[in-house]
């Protein structure tokens, strides 16, 4: 597992006798977009959940840039769950700038879906571009 950027070999998490996510395995290798698609309750959110070290998994491995460290690794992302706070009068590049700092992330990855494409966008404009973003639905 030292191929991509973030893997995942079986990873299982549990809430009880509910099955959020179920023997994940993933492969992301750097420079590749992947999305997740699913209804609500999938198990998308807490995958991201999982990959960021916000809840434990209940089983599985997950490497982050070749290495199990995960604490160290996981400074080197930066990331916004759901329906995050932003600065409206910021864009893109500049929203991502700021949490990298505030999470004393390096940000090298963070974001690069919106950086590539969206960096010079301003939140209030978001919504439509995602919506219009395949990838993202």
């Amino acid at each position: 597992m030292d191929c991509c950027v973030a893997e995942t070999e079986s990873l299982t998490k549990k809430y009880g006798d509910k099955t959020a996510v179920e023997n994940v395995s993933l492969h992301v290798r750097k420079g590749d977009i992947y999305g997740l698609i699913g209804k609500n309750g999938a198990g998308k959110t807490t995958l991201m959940k999982l990959l960021l070290g916000l809840t434990i998994p209940d089983s599985g491995d997950i490497v982050l840039f070749g290495s199990k460290d995960a604490e160290s690794s996981r400074k080197r992302i930066g990331s916004l769950i759901e329906a995050p706070a932003l600065y409206k009068n910021e864009t893109a590049f500049e929203n991502m700038r700021r949490f990298s700092f505030l999470t004393q992330s390096s940000g090298e990855y963070c974001g690069l879906w919106v950086l590539e494409k969206r960096e010079r966008k301003k939140p209030a404009n978001f919504h439509s571009v995602c919506a219009n973003d395949s990838a993202l639905q």
